[in-house]
């Protein structure tokens, strides 16, 4: 990985290796700031020397302690995988390269040391043992070079170097004695004053291992030792003790020390080490993290600290990405290069990681504004790892290299991705979901994990409507429904899509923890990438069925299935339903607290409503009975249809719809025939329908789907296929225009991504819509936005266009509906009755039958009146607008329950919904 101002190059090949720069690569390097911050801190160094004092007796009073020198520590801190090793290294190597000295600090530093440096062989402390330490080692390493010297030197021994080592072989054992002394070896007690000697020369290592440097130094002909020690962190155990070493007797004036460590994991170890030697204190406990942070401030100076920035620093960087070629351009450590994807230049680094995983797995991952999407790596090693695994893929164009990409991504994700964003419980869990087969066991799953991590969130207290205090809100609303869904008694196949996106997206509005925040984006990954593989197999399975039709009117015979698994099998409530189905679960979204329409005057929702079946199914038999079939009452059918979502199991609120039941019932909802008098119409079941048009039209009535699907009807199905094919037709092989027909549609209504479902649903809403307009020109305009959303793809047409996704089919919906309100705002059809009226008030129009009488301007005076009563006053307010119900005893009974003595009416709000609630049961009981 390289930077040249705003570029950042990356090599294929060396994704797995610690990168070193030299002179020649310093300032292309992406570590170029942390290279000068590093050299700069070794010229003030060796610029520096001794602390002056005053006196010899000073000198003398700290000739055994480490300050009597400016620090030699130079500390690389980082995240995990931010290259704090591949920088440190690279230091090293431009110290043991002083010579080559291209920039001014550099040349000082040589100016200032040019003998050179003496680098050792970088120390790994994740190998430390009990009784191998990091002084151990540094020592072992300059008797090895010392000892490798004198072997490659035999011929050029002259007298001087012959001084030199036994001078230095004198040095390396006085420094041995020394520590076998400090490491506890026993004393002659015969020998009592060689005894205290030696106990003497243990205290004194540090002053041995200064000579030791100094002949060493002189033996190689350098000016300074550079010792170098990797994540020195990451051995908690000994840790602490080898930072004290370090401090102890390797802060030396020759000596420059370049430790790479993540501060924070340092912090936790030496605290624990204070903890540890200060347990058995019973008062006066000292504050271990004022210890710690001085600790720590003492022996990596902020002057000595340098710093690797994340890789969200150069998120906004131009990226490329080179190949080895032998006729390559451009050369790089000894090899040529060749950029990898000359049909992606000049792009971000965060804008080509996601383009490169939809260009290799079509997998869809967007960037908000002002946010990276967590997709794109945190760190230097991910984002290294990621891009070659991209990389060495296939082009996704031929459908074994799509499978085996999506597979390798899927496994970067998992084993990657996964535990390095996410604590222990949320790793597990997204791991096992991906372990589940049965795709109508993952929704309950899902909501089931969100209740139990999230609860202080969704199982609030339930809201009372008749409480004064509890006003309700959209987050109420919301609440509400979400208490329905994580409701433990709920049959898994009746949880939807949208019930999870529901609860989902209530969730990160409220959280702010980061660990949570990537919990809920692998969630969400998760579903876009099961979406995706399950429309796949739906496509599969839709065309396995056609050329089985197709090979049955062909008289050709078809391939036996020996798949006994298949054959023998017992019957199943979701039998016949794809994998894809089965997760989507009859609904996209939530309508019952996704409002996307605004509500009427009287409060009756546009968006979500019930209905009456026969004010469906007696216009469907007028088209059965008449002598020629009248289309556009044919169409109408199959509008409101299409909007159907199930049966209605709940009673039916006069200005809304309560639905509490119908996730616990025993059939499938969205499968089941639609055979119950009141039906919901939910206007986001135009996705969920066209999924299967066929089953949706027959769960009405089965000889729906027979009439409409017919050649030549001018029915809505038949201007589906065919808008959807005309905007999707593509190239197949062999050409099969009937196949490509079914294929368009189901492509045009299958969501396979949850970013693309949240902006849909964000386009969508028109809550801001006036009250005055009609039901149908509410509708309308939310067909139109929908048929006019769009959302583009990392494909590129041409140079300034790009591919995108659309909602074709909802055009059909939309251009149907407005021919129909142009005509019904016709002159001409003055008088004649109104058909989506009919049908999309059925319900609202029964009702006002069994309403007390009262006028809607007189509703809303009442409501106003009724704000800032109580008990008595406010009961007898109602009876007097009521005068008909006045002596009705289940008017009075109903009215005196929902209004206690003593209940406070105070807001517009809470008046209308305790009417409501008051209507509502009035009218259940005359119904009865």
């Amino acid at each position: 990985m390289a930077q040249n101002s705003s570029t950042i190059k990356f090599y294929l090949g060396d994704e797995s290796r610690l990168v070193i720069d030299d002179f020649s690569s310093k300032d292309e390097s992406m570590f170029k700031d942390s290279y000068n911050a590093a050299l700069s801190i070794v010229k003030n160094y060796i610029s520096g020397g001794k602390k002056s004092t005053n006196s010899e007796d000073a000198t003398v009073f700290f000739r055994q302690t480490a300050d009597v020198i400016d620090n030699n520590i130079i500390a690389f801190i980082g995240e995990r995988g931010t290259g704090k090793s591949s920088c440190m290294l690279s230091v090293a190597n431009l110290l043991k390269n002083i010579s080559d000295a291209n920039d001014k600090v550099s040349k000082d530093i040589y100016a200032n040391c040019n003998r050179g440096f003496e680098i050792l062989e970088t120390i790994d402390p994740s190998f430390f043992e009990e009784k191998t330490n990091v002084l151990e080692i540094v020592l072992g390493r300059m008797f090895s070079n010392f000892k490798k010297k004198c072997e490659n030197t035999d011929k050029d021994r002259n007298e001087d170097f012959e001084e030199k080592k036994d001078r230095l072989f004198k040095a390396f054992q006085t420094v041995k004695e020394s520590l076998v002394h400090k490491n506890g070896c026993q004393v002659n007690e015969d020998d009592c004053v060689d005894g205290l000697l030696k106990l003497t020369a243990s205290v004194d290592l540090r002053d041995s291992i200064k000579e030791l440097v100094s002949k060493y130094l002189e033996f190689t002909e350098k000016d300074i030792l550079v010792i170098s020690v990797d994540d020195l962190d990451l051995n908690t155990k000994y840790a602490y003790e080898m930072a004290e070493q370090i401090r102890k007797y390797l802060r030396q004036e020759k000596v420059i020390i370049l430790i790479a460590l993540k501060l924070e994991q340092l912090e936790k170890a030496v605290q624990l080490q204070f903890e540890t030697q200060y347990k058995l204190l019973a008062h006066d406990k000292p504050n271990f993290f004022e210890m710690t942070s001085k600790y720590i401030n003492k022996l990596f100076p902020e002057k000595n600290r340098v710093f690797l920035p994340n890789i969200d620093v150069w998120y906004d960087a131009e990226v490329q990405i080179f190949k080895r070629s032998d006729n390559g351009p451009i050369e790089h450590n000894g090899y040529k290069w060749d950029i990898y994807d000359k049909d992606h230049k000049n792009q971000t680094l965060k804008y080509y990681v996601v383009s490169l995983i939809f260009q290799k797995t079509r997998y869809l991952f967007y960037h908000t504004k002002g946010r990276v999407c967590p997709i794109v790596p945190r760190n230097l090693r991910e984002l290294r790892h990621l891009l070659g695994t991209l990389c060495a893929m296939h082009d996704h164009k031929k459908r074994e290299y799509l499978d085996n990409n999506k597979q390798a991504f899927k496994e970067y994700f998992l084993k990657i991705w996964v535990p390095n964003n996410l604590n222990v419980d949320y790793k597990n869990f997204i791991l096992d979901l991906f372990k589940i087969s049965n795709p109508a066991e993952i929704n309950k799953t899902v909501i089931q994990k969100l209740s139990s991590s999230y609860s202080q969130y969704l199982n609030q207290p339930k809201l009372s409507r008749l409480s004064v205090k509890n006003e309700l809100d959209d987050s109420d609303e919301r609440i509400e429904e979400i208490q329905k869904i994580i409701d433990i008694a709920n049959l898994a196949y009746n949880i939807t899509l949208g019930d999870v996106l529901l609860t989902i997206t209530y969730l990160k509005e409220c959280l702010d923890n980061n660990n949570d925040k990537m919990f809920i984006f692998a969630i969400e990954t998760f579903y876009s990438m099961r979406l995706y593989e399950y429309y796949d197999l739906m496509v599969e399975k839709k065309r396995k069925e056609y050329q089985d039709n197709k090979d049955d009117k062909s008289g050709n015979v078809k391939k036996s299935d020996d798949n006994i698994d298949e054959s023998i099998t017992k019957k199943d409530a979701l039998d016949g339903l794809t994998a894809y189905e089965i997760l989507v679960g009859g609904a996209f979204v939530n309508t019952n607290a996704t409002r996307v329409l605004s509500s009427q005057k009287n409060g009756n929702r546009r968006d979500l409503r019930s209905i009456k079946k026969d004010s469906i199914e007696n216009l469907f038999n007028e088209v059965l009975n008449a002598p020629e079939t009248d289309y556009n009452k044919l169409k109408w059918v199959e509008f409101f249809v299409m909007f159907i979502s199930r049966k209605d199991y709940d009673s039916i609120k006069r200005r809304g719809v309560s639905e509490k039941k119908w996730r616990k019932q025993n059939e499938v909802t969205y499968k089941t025939d639609l055979n119950s008098p009141n039906l919901i119409f939910d206007a986001f079941s135009i996705f969920s329908s066209v999924i299967n048009i066929e089953r949706q039209y027959n769960r009405f009535n089965k000889n729906l789907y027979e009439l409409a699907s017919k050649e030549g009807v001018d029915s809505l199905y038949n201007k589906l296929k065919e808008i959807c094919y005309k905007e999707r037709k593509r190239e197949s092989t062999p050409p099969d225009a009937e196949w490509d027909t079914t294929w368009s549609l189901l492509s045009s209504g299958s969501i396979r991504n949850i970013d693309v479902l949240e902006a849909l649903v964000q386009e969508a809403n028109l809550l801001g819509e006036a009250y005055h307009k009609e039901g149908a020109e509410h509708l309308q305009n939310f067909l139109n936005k929908t048929a006019a959303f769009n959302i583009k793809t990392y494909d590129i047409k041409n140079v300034n266009d790009r591919y995108t996704i659309q909602v074709e089919f909802a055009s059909v919906l939309h251009d149907f509906l407005k021919t129909q309100i142009d005509k019904m705002k016709s002159p001409s059809n003055d008088g004649k009755i109104n058909i989506f009226d009919s049908i999309y008030n059925s319900c609202e129009n029964e009702s006002k039958k069994h309403e007390p009488s009262i006028n809607t301007t007189d509703y809303k005076e009442l409501i106003k009146t009724l704000k800032k009563t109580s008990g008595e006053t406010s009961r007898k307010i109602i009876f007097d607008a009521y005068p008909e119900q006045a002596n009705d005893e289940n008017f009075i009974k109903i009215v005196k329950a929902n209004i206690p003595n003593g209940m406070t009416i105070s807001t517009e709000k809470f008046a209308r919904e305790l009417m409501e609630k008051i209507f509502d049961e009035y009218q259940k009981l005359t119904n009865e």
